[in-house]
């Protein structure tokens, strides 16, 4: 079903069913009409239903009657703005399960990203260096929420909501780094405990960075909060956001200079060592892998516990060196991606 297509007279049996579909991981984007296809007709019309009736709310904080909508993959809890192809993309799963109140945020955040959010100031060499992506959202996002619960004051009562989808998609992100690299890596920890810091900012409550975080991260998150602080304040008014695209870029480029000059100079050092940890983890497991070999196949395999301590060194530099270059593909794909 399209998402051009009008749902119609929906009968009152049978009921859409909203079980989450199973079916492998997609290798790739898939289109919204190949996402849809994972559902029976009468839940593709209730989804499609709902995406519309939320449609409004886009338009109306984007300031866009051209955006269009689709969707990301089902259960995923992510929504998404893509300033690319001018497309808000929603989970279907929650269209499905979530109440209206919690929806018309979700869609109110991605408008409001159409709005106010800009990668002014910040080159596409930056904004590809793994870990930057990720930081940049997670730090425009309590923005993004500070102009909308300014602007559209009726959203104050969905407070509840703006926090469980922040948390979300902090949790979600975590999920599909520690599933690509084995662990939940620091530069999430940091990137949630902003997110968090908004979270008692809004509440009124003063700034206190997680005690139990490991230590490098909370070290980093003491010493950039200030500026993402600063930077989640720096967001035009309602009336100025209508008042033309100059404005809207000049507050963009303040915030975005807080956070090249004083928040990622000190959070890719967390990047850094997640990536020199997992090259480290990736080199041991080879030499076990090729340990293993040895033992099951007879070979003339490297017996590592035979090796000295100067030999096995120098066997784990030249491990390090092969896999380097795949490593810091595979990190950055799950940094960036």
């Amino acid at each position: 079903m399209s998402l051009e297509s009008q749902p119609g007279e929906q009968p009152e049996h049978p009921q859409p069913d909203i079980t989450a579909p199973e079916r492998p991981s997609p290798q790739g984007p898939r289109t919204t009409e190949q996402i849809l296809d994972d559902y029976e007709p009468v839940t593709q019309g209730e989804i499609v239903h709902r995406l519309k009736a939320l449609s409004s709310v886009g338009y109306h904080v984007g300031k866009d009657l051209e955006v269009k909508m689709g969707l990301t993959e089902p259960g995923s809890r992510l929504w998404y703005q893509d300033p690319v192809h001018n497309e808000i993309r929603a989970d279907p799963q929650q269209l499905l399960e979530k109440d209206m109140d919690y929806l018309r945020f979700a869609m109110a955040h991605e408008g409001g990203h159409r709005r106010v959010t800009r990668d002014t100031g910040i080159s596409p060499e930056l904004m590809h260096q793994p870990g930057f992506a990720f930081l940049f959202n997670a730090v425009e996002d309590p923005r993004n929420n500070n102009f909308i619960l300014e602007g559209y004051p009726v959203l104050q009562q969905n407070v509840r909501h703006i926090y469980e989808h922040e948390l979300g998609f902090g949790e979600s992100v975590a999920t599909q780094a520690a599933d690509t690299l084995g662990q939940t890596p620091r530069f999430t920890l940091a990137g949630q405990e902003y997110i968090k810091q908004w979270m008692r900012d809004q509440r009124g409550e003063p700034i206190e960075v997680d005690p139990n975080l490991p230590a490098d991260v909370r070290e980093v998150v003491e010493k950039t909060v200030a500026a993402a602080q600063s930077r989640w304040w720096t967001y035009p008014s309602k009336a100025e956001a209508d008042g033309g695209e100059a404005t809207i870029q000049a507050y963009a480029a303040s915030a975005n200079a807080l956070l090249k000059e004083r928040i990622w100079p000190e959070y890719q050092k967390l990047v850094a060592a997640d990536q020199q940890e997992q090259m480290a983890a990736d080199a041991c497991n080879d030499m076990a892998e090729q340990a293993r070999s040895g033992e099951s196949n007879g070979s003339n395999a490297i017996d590592v516990a035979q090796l000295s301590p100067e030999e096995r060194e120098e066997l784990e530099k030249a491990i390090e060196t092969r896999t380097a270059e795949l490593r810091h593909a595979a990190m950055h794909d799950a940094l960036t991606g």
